[in-house]
């Protein structure tokens, strides 16, 4: 499942990946099973389910891919094809923003390897139709995508070998820029973060984590081992606490002294200006937020977590949104927020 090279004399060349000779196994299998079954052989039924638990597997892995990269007219033909459908796209070279090698452990010692294309919109788009053992030929394959696209870039593109994403996009709001980072890395949960720097907190930093996800201490003075735990948890976020001045004298905030008590942790170097901070009209805008936005649809989503440091201001949210509406409506969210403090 690793593919093959399709070399082309027009000067474009591809890679063709997927089950291939399963689905031929398949076609056989059915007819083989429809025979068994006209007959009066007492084991018919068991063909039966032995074609049925095929026809399952082949839905789950039976996915070819083939991707042909069109030199002459720059761009990706992607063909994506399964037993009941095939979707078919074109991406432009100048689309492409970087390609990567991600792994997977899946539970295991064994690592399973892969190639995406990352769009500059932050979108993945698999190159192999499934991720196997091997990853010398997926190196490979990165680095011969990577060089077919540099010949007509201004700035090369590096592949990202060892699996780790990160696409920043830009823009403005009611004249308040920002940006967003999509970042991935392999095994981690991928993260949206959304950023400004017009508005913080200042000489320290406040923290928001919604309640669900995590309740580790009784308020007060975090001790060394809370506080270490909560800086793993910032990396799950991909935030480094040495972004964040004043996180060793962090203190855990009562709930009923802050206007999200009950829906967010509240943790900061200044639990008296941190209550301050979180204002009535911010705590509805986030509560709102919680209950209608429709990038909140399960409990895992319940997000955003919130940090403000004296530097900026971080919307992190556990899952990659690249699509053009759900960045705007993240960003007009972010704005809203901060819109008392700009």
């Amino acid at each position: 499942m690793a593919g093959r090279l399709i070399n082309k004399k027009s000067g474009s060349w591809g890679v063709k990946n997927g089950p291939g000779f399963l689905l031929f196994i398949a076609g056989a299998a059915l007819l083989i099973t429809i025979l068994i079954w006209r007959s009066d052989l007492p084991w018919k039924v068991a063909a039966l389910v032995l074609f049925i638990l095929l026809m399952i597997f082949l839905l789950f892995f039976g996915q070819q891919i083939n991707a042909i990269f069109d030199v002459d007219r720059r761009n990706i033909h992607i063909s994506r094809r399964r037993i009941w459908k095939k979707a078919e796209r074109t991406i432009p070279f100048d689309d492409v923003h970087t390609v990567a090698v991600v792994s997977s452990s899946r539970g295991t010692t064994t690592r399973t390897f892969k190639v995406i294309l990352v769009l500059n919109s932050g979108e993945q788009v698999q190159v192999t139709a499934h991720a196997s053992s091997g990853k010398l030929a997926k190196k490979k394959l990165a680095q011969k995508i990577s060089d077919t696209l540099n010949q007509f870039r201004s700035q090369p593109i590096t592949p990202a070998l060892e699996g780790f994403i990160r696409v920043v996009r830009e823009g403005n709001t009611n004249g308040t820029p920002w940006s967003v980072n999509l970042i991935t890395a392999n095994d981690s949960t991928p993260i949206t973060q959304w950023i400004s720097k017009k508005a913080y907190f200042k000489d320290g930093f406040l923290l928001l984590i919604p309640a669900e996800s995590i309740s580790l201490s009784a308020a007060g003075e975090l001790s060394k081992s809370t506080r270490f735990f909560y800086k793993r948890y910032l990396r799950n976020l991909m935030i480094e606490d040495t972004q964040i001045a004043g996180f060793e004298d962090a203190v855990m905030l009562q709930k009923g002294d802050h206007l999200l008590g009950n829906r967010f942790t509240c943790i900061s170097n200044d639990p008296a200006f941190a209550a301050t901070w979180i204002s009535r009209s911010m705590a509805d805008k986030i509560s709102s937020w919680i209950d209608n936005s429709p990038l909140s649809g399960g409990k895992a989503e319940k997000e955003p977590h919130i940090l403000v440091t004296s530097e900026k201001t971080i919307l992190s949210f556990r899952k990659l949104y690249h699509q053009d509406e759900q960045i705007q409506y993240i960003a007009d969210f972010g704005v809203s927020l901060i819109e008392d403090y700009l």
